[in-house]
């Protein structure tokens, strides 16, 4: 059985007495991809950096693929560790060709490099463009080329700062996808810090849910989104409806019925707009706003029990009832 890609146990990273990695423990298996989502100052980049041997870490120990790289006693210095970075503003040579950018990290005779660093340029569809200099390419382009760079010396793991956040919008979809499919046809292991949620959760196996230094959840996109275990978390993967209640029995006396709780006292319950309806009868209320958003109309409810977002298909006004798809609605820690 192959050795993780990763594993971080209980790393913590001080600046000034702030803990920016606040005793991390995370493993990443082979050939999956890893997002690391959280607002700025969460600790995503600092642990991307002492992934990359950028930083050494206070505490803690952190192996890549079954060797040790940092711990209280050793540090790998970051040309041993097997790992390539894709930088945010690309970081390509400005005097060099895409053609001797991506030869520039391979060993080998020099006919060897290049014939290797041309057929990386194919795979991201830039052989064409081999001879140009990174001023005379589009954003894409570089950003391609700073991708073949980072493969092409077959990295244990490439790690990927905010990549897609220079791109223009229009471009962003195609790049990415370019990136999530030559990973995926090399089977290569990833992390990628991202603040985008949405771009995160389509093209990653594992999210790991960051804030003020500390893992807070992690898992696949699918189960952070449905199964957040706060409302922090769920508010990192997208708008969510937030609303006090009060446990009592192992019961919570919900707007939207009876749910089971852990422990009595004061709890959170959280639904995501999209899991929301208007029906004829249900927790009555009052559209104060709503607004087209592309693809539906977003709804504002004032109910008894607060505000409400609500995703529709068609316009609403006036009075409305609102219910909760069935396993929609989360209790959450107050």
């Amino acid at each position: 059985m192959a050795e993780p890609a990763i594993v971080l146990d209980r790393v913590t990273r001080r600046f000034s007495g702030r803990a920016a990695v606040d005793d991390v423990s995370l493993t990443l298996e082979p050939g999956r991809i890893l997002a690391l989502l959280g607002p700025s100052g969460g600790g995503k980049t600092t642990l991307l950096r002492l992934i990359a041997g950028l930083e050494t870490p206070d505490a803690g120990s952190l192996s890549i693929s079954g060797s040790l790289v940092a711990s209280s006693g050793h540090w790998m210095p970051i040309e041993q560790r097997g790992v390539a970075l894709v930088f945010q503003d690309f970081a390509l040579f400005p005097h060099m060709t895409a053609l001797q950018n991506v030869a520039f990290g391979l060993k080998g005779k020099a006919a060897a490099r290049r014939e290797t660093a041309l057929a990386w340029l194919d795979r991201v569809g830039l052989a064409h463009l081999a001879h140009r200099h990174p001023h005379a390419l589009s954003g894409g382009e570089q950003q391609r080329v700073a991708l073949a760079r980072a493969l092409a010396p077959e990295p244990r793991v490439v790690l990927f700062d905010e990549p897609f956040s220079a791109l223009d919008a229009h471009l962003r979809q195609s790049v990415r996808d370019d990136v999530i499919r030559l990973l995926r046809d090399t089977g290569s292991t990833a992390v990628i810090v991202t603040h985008d949620a949405q771009e995160a959760m389509g093209m990653v196996d594992q999210l790991a849910l960051l804030e003020n230094g500390r893992l807070i959840q992690t898992g696949s996109p699918r189960s952070v989104y449905d199964h957040p275990v706060s409302a922090t978390a769920a508010r990192l993967l997208g708008p969510v409806n937030v609303l006090r209640a009060i446990a009592a029995d192992g019961v919570v006396h919900s707007p939207f019925g009876p749910l089971p709780a852990d422990a009595d006292g004061p709890v959170q319950i959280a639904v995501r707009p999209e899991r929301l309806r208007l029906a004829n009868d249900g927790l009555a209320g009052q559209v104060v706003e709503c607004g087209f958003s592309g693809d539906c109309w977003m709804a504002r409810v004032e109910t008894a029990a607060g505000p409400l977002r609500v995703r529709l298909s068609a316009p609403a006004t006036g009075p409305v009832h609102v219910v909760a798809e069935p396993d929609a609605v989360r209790v959450l820690p107050a």
